[in-house]
């Protein structure tokens, strides 16, 4: 019997994304179930492990998410981060493994995952609408049906999985825990699972193995004293140099105008609005940069093509806005045509920031553009770039680069846009019907265009559909941000 007053248990309970979600419905049961499937084919035939490590090990690659360079079927993780980003991206980069036709059991549980992992997007947003709460409970609804479906398929089996387990019911109280206590983030308990770590090393160590508790306590307790040394040191320094630059300030006011200016910093250079291009390249001419590039396609009159851009483009006031140009008089008109002498700086790096639908606060995607990353071959991230006020198109990068034209710097990119026409007749197959894919096709190289940077919007992960040349899958569950646009921008695809 319960005796503290005051206090109940049962509403005290909390959905624990940790251990419900990640090392619970999916690592202990979807993928435990998956593995079991895979033992029961024989090893001739089809290689399902093989196909499922291949398709992992061809995602591309994304800064937030762990690249599993050796799959996944033969590692088993502790880690709940692990099975967060495998969840992620399995389905869309695996879901051609299992064809519908020869393998309906398999078929359907990643059905299973794939819902899974909409549920998980869902519950785990940190601002959450009534929208947003509905939305899940009918994902709940779908996963209890797609789980029924599955079942029937372990009927007869000698000994068949029980799936009425705590961890897959209590997904039903997830809104009443968000209604009466907020975001599931303050219930999980993945930040104190970060302790084990540094508690384990300091045990390992320093201590004797006996009276454990108290020696880590006396290291806590050292640590604690030293932190908060630390930080009145870095506040010391802090308040000393506020003071020499209040006095460096007062000094500049009583120079003659100009004198004792600094020169601005690279970072600020190079940034423009939410756009940051870093890792530049010497810089070079146009001419130079097109024979460097004259057997790519994706370059054929990539001067004429970026110069009729820049004649609409910077013509068009309302883009001169917030840009170098935005002290150009009101009569400015752009009529300058590059040549073959003037020059650019082709970069490397993209740091886009923009506004998280998920979390309502400033996020940053950190791409690439770089023919040999690292020493591991070719990288070339995608985006999302607003074309008009309501639309959006997906594009790989190609290059980018600092344009420098008129005594002016303007931030450029050639792309390979997503814009190409799938043969169906609504532009989707029926596996992303089943699977709620977002699928797009990539253009011809020839076909690739130059765009503004100040345009995109965020940085995109797309994974290629083996079954399909040329077409790729939005992978949406990359963060609930792309979760949430996807839905904005396609509602018809999450009936």
């Amino acid at each position: 019997m319960w005796i503290w007053p005051r206090t109940d248990p049962f509403k005290a309970s909390s959905f624990d994304e940790l251990h419900y979600f990640g090392n619970g419905v999916f690592g202990y049961h979807c993928i435990k179930e998956l593995k079991t499937r895979l033992k029961e084919y024989p090893a001739e035939g089809r290689d399902f492990k093989t196909l499922l490590d291949r398709g992992i090990m061809n995602v591309p690659r994304w800064p937030t998410l762990h690249h599993f360079e050796k799959g996944f079927t033969n590692i088993s993780f502790t880690d709940g981060s692990k099975y967060d980003d495998l969840a992620k991206v399995m389905v869309h980069a695996c879901h051609d493994v299992f064809p519908k036709d020869l393998c309906p059991r398999e078929y359907t549980l990643m059905r299973l995952i794939r819902n899974y992992t909409i549920c998980k997007n869902l519950g785990g947003l940190q601002v959450h609408t009534e929208q947003s709460l509905d939305e899940l409970e009918k994902a709940i609804l779908a996963f209890g049906d797609i789980l029924e479906d599955y079942e029937q398929y372990a009927e007869s089996d000698i000994k068949p999985k029980d799936w009425n387990v705590i961890k897959i019911h209590i997904q039903k109280h997830i809104r009443r825990d968000v209604e009466l206590k907020g975001s599931l983030l303050s219930m999980s308990t993945k930040h104190s699972e970060k302790f084990h770590g540094p508690m384990r090393k300091n045990y390992l160590a320093r201590t004797n193995f006996k009276n454990v508790m108290e020696q880590l306590a006396k290291w806590d307790h050292r640590f604690f004293v030293s932190e908060v040394i630390r930080e009145n040191i870095e506040a010391w320094d802090k308040m000393i140099k506020e003071e020499e630059d209040r006095i460096a300030a007062q000094k500049k006011e009583d120079l003659p105008e100009g004198a004792g200016k600094h020169r601005p910093r690279a970072r600020d250079l190079n940034q423009w609005e939410q756009i940051y291009l870093g890792a530049p390249d010497p810089v070079t001419t146009y001419g130079a940069f097109e024979h460097w590039h004259k057997d790519d396609v994706a370059y054929e009159r990539f001067r004429i093509k970026l110069n009729n851009f820049l004649k609409v483009f910077l013509n068009d006031h309302a883009n001169l806005e917030g840009s170098e140009w935005k002290d150009e008089p009101d009569d400015y008109r752009y009529t300058t045509k590059l040549s073959s002498k003037d020059e650019l700086i082709p970069c490397r790096f993209l740091e886009v920031e923009y506004e998280s639908f998920g979390t309502w606060e400033t996020s940053q995607d950190k791409l690439r553009c770089n023919p040999d990353f690292h020493k591991k071959g070719e990288r070339y991230d995608s985006v999302l770039f607003r074309e008009t006020e309501d639309t959006f198109t997906f594009a790989r990068l190609i290059c980018i680069f600092i344009c420098k034209t008129d005594g002016h710097r303007l931030p450029m990119a050639l792309v390979q846009p997503y814009d190409g026409a799938i043969a169906t007749s609504d532009g989707r197959r029926p596996v992303d019907w089943d699977f709620q894919f977002h699928r797009v096709k990539l253009a011809e190289r020839s076909d690739s265009r130059v765009i503004p940077l100040r345009a995109v919007e965020r940085g995109a992960l797309l994974t290629e559909d083996p079954d399909h040349e040329d077409e790729y899958l939005v992978v949406d569950t990359v963060d609930t941000d792309m979760f949430l646009r996807i839905r904005k921008m396609h509602p018809e695809h999450f009936i």
